[in-house]
């Protein structure tokens, strides 16, 4: 209940008069001053009119003013049901009559980018292969952190980012192990080639054996651990299989040289084992005197070396040759004739 200062105000003018720019339909209103709060009309609006029953018909503008504001209700109603009903929830952009995340395009392209880098790790076939893998997916991280944390996407932006910073350590452990291997294998070439002209150029079993030992090192840095990564691998089985052919053909070239040097020297070889000299006998020395003419025939040993001597032996008597007489060539000569007599030999 109003109190006696207050009074009601519906928008309606209940004493039949009109007030032009005041007054529309509202909510009973209790009002303290002279004009009402809401519609603007004054406190005598409220008041019925005198000599009637208090009920007096609503006039034409009336009508129309209730009119007009039961159809911008309705309009507004629907107007807003429509503007509700087309709305995307939050995190959701319509785009092309559809509600789309903002952020899954870009997010697609990262993706794209990266699984592109990952194909081509996993098919590399050189160097530069490695480098542009790492390089394409280095990008692609960087446009996945530029999607914001409140992206409806964003848990499927960590975990494909998780699995690429993973795959970006392998290509990065990686390019360090194939640059080692491909310098190790730069210089073991230089080796090769180096044991290739020895190879060449050797004529004789000195040069043959230093050649083969250089070949025996190059063998030996073959097969080192790190030569085992995929760029370096088949040129080291290849340089393993050759270096193989060349020692086994070094060795057949120094066991050539070796036997043709063997004999060659068998004959002093022999002689050093036995210690005999054709036609001559070590440690004893025979003098044959030929007989002549009433001469005697007298040999002469000589003491060995290896029997020491404690006593002096008698002094033999020197045997002199005595001076023959011219020989003759007559026919009657007896020397003349063949064979001639010991007497004739001299």
């Amino acid at each position: 209940m109003s109190s006696p200062e207050s009074w009601i105000c519906n928008g309606v003018p209940q004493n039949g008069k009109e007030y032009p720019g005041f007054g529309f339909p509202h909510e009973p209103h209790e009002n303290y001053s002279s004009d009402c709060e809401i519609c603007g009309l004054p406190k005598e609006s409220s008041l019925p009119q005198s000599g009637s029953s208090g009920f007096k018909p609503p006039n034409r503008a009336l009508l129309v003013t209730l009119g007009v504001f039961a159809f911008v209700l309705i309009a507004g109603g629907s107007g807003t049901f429509f503007v509700l009903s087309n709305r995307c929830e939050q995190g959701l952009e319509k785009i092309e009559g559809e509600c789309i995340d903002p952020f899954l395009e870009p997010y697609e392209s990262a993706k794209s980018q990266g699984d592109q880098a990952l194909n081509i790790f996993n098919n590399y076939q050189s160097l530069t292969d490695l480098e542009e893998s790492n390089s394409s997916l280095q990008n692609a991280l960087s446009k996945l952190k530029e999607i914001p944390s409140d992206a409806l996407i964003h848990p499927e932006v960590l975990k494909t980012m998780e699995i690429y910073e993973l795959e970006k350590e392998k290509i990065a452990e990686l390019i360090d192990l194939e640059t080692v291997a491909l310098e190790k294998l730069t210089k073991i070439e230089n080796d090769l080639n180096e044991a290739s002209q020895k190879s060449s150029n050797a004529k004789n079993l000195s040069e043959y054996q230093q050649a083969k030992e250089i070949w025996l090192q190059v063998q030996n840095e073959l097969n080192s651990k790190e030569l085992e990564s995929k760029l370096a691998l088949n040129r080291t089985q290849e340089y393993i299989v050759q270096s193989k052919d060349q020692i086994q053909d070094l060795d057949a070239k120094i066991k050539v040289e070796q036997n043709q040097i063997a004999r060659q020297s068998s004959p002093i070889a022999r002689q050093r084992v036995t210690g005999t000299n054709t036609g001559t006998s070590t440690g004893t020395r025979t003098v044959t005197k030929k007989p002549s003419n009433n001469s005697s025939v007298t040999t002469k040993k000589p003491t060995s070396p290896s029997t020491p001597t404690t006593k002096s032996s008698p002094r033999k008597p020197v045997v002199t040759k005595k001076p023959q007489a011219p020989r003759s060539t007559s026919p009657s000569d007896p020397c003349a004739r063949t064979p001639q007599p010991p007497s004739c030999v001299f």
